[in-house]
């Protein structure tokens, strides 16, 4: 009873917000959204330019999940927009910019529409048939179309990109994201909704230790070493135990209670 009481409550926007609140929400969705792919065209794997991990795919996937359905659309629109002008800004072909937003775009609604008909309206990853679900279907099935989809048209645009090469390097970026993002936001926006925690509660200490270590860690993989060689490739992903940690948290949390 209790489950299906806070599953059925979890919602960005609050049912009676006013517009003017609905328009903000969704420009601070935009300008997070915008932030963390700039930061991915940023943080890239040198010589090879592939960014390790595209976070706007789990931030995408996960802010629909979490909206009402009247404000889908709305949401969708201002995200296609925003990756549109991201990749414009990172010095892709504006056409190609154009199909890789509606790319990502229908990545993301594809993956939440399969998402609801399988495991119902209301996800949080707490249960085995959503965690199932969203890997089977968001991080393996959508994002191996997009894909596929994505790199043909990039090998059209780049005569020297192979296409096996460009469809792994999509793939991977995205499922990284899905994997890492979207159980962080679900997991703590769950915990924001069933918060009943005292200011002393040892999990305000964990949090600050795990950011510690996380801003550390990045530090040093992104400012301090030396990119041709191949030890820091393989040293980049030892961010991603910290970041699942991270999401694991609340939901630890929630259990416990």
């Amino acid at each position: 009873m209790y489950m299906k009481q806070k599953r059925s409550s979890v919602h960005l926007f609050p049912i009676h917000e006013n517009l003017l609140n609905k328009i903000l929400w969704i420009s601070a969705l935009a300008l997070i959204y915008f932030f963390f792919a700039r930061i991915s065209f940023l943080l890239t794997i040198k010589p090879e330019g592939i960014a390790a991990i595209w976070p706007p795919s789990g931030i995408f996937l996960a802010t629909i999940l979490l909206t009402r359905r009247n404000l889908r659309p709305w949401l969708i629109g201002t995200l296609f927009v925003i990756d549109f002008i991201s990749e414009m800004l990172s010095g892709t072909p504006w056409l190609l910019s154009l199909i890789y937003a509606g790319l990502l775009s229908g990545d993301a609604f594809l993956s939440a529409w399969l998402l609801w008909h399988f495991a119902g309206e209301n996800i949080d990853l707490s249960r085995l048939r959503d965690l199932t679900s969203w890997i089977v279907i968001s991080v393996i099935l959508t994002n191996a179309l997009a894909g596929l989809l994505a790199a043909g048209m990039a090998s059209n645009f780049y005569s020297d990109l192979l296409l096996g090469t460009a469809w792994v390097e999509w793939v991977t970026s995205v499922a990284l994201g899905n994997l890492i993002f979207t159980p962080l936001i679900l997991g703590w926006f769950a915990w924001w909704e069933t918060r009943r925690i005292k200011r002393r509660d040892r999990r305000i200490i964990e949090g600050i230790v795990l950011y510690l270590l996380l801003a550390g860690l990045s530090y040093l993989v992104f400012n301090l070493l030396d990119y041709h060689d191949s030890f820091s490739v393989i040293l980049i992903y030892m961010i991603f135990p910290f970041m699942v940690w991270a999401a694991a948290m609340p939901r630890s949390r929630l259990m416990c209670e």
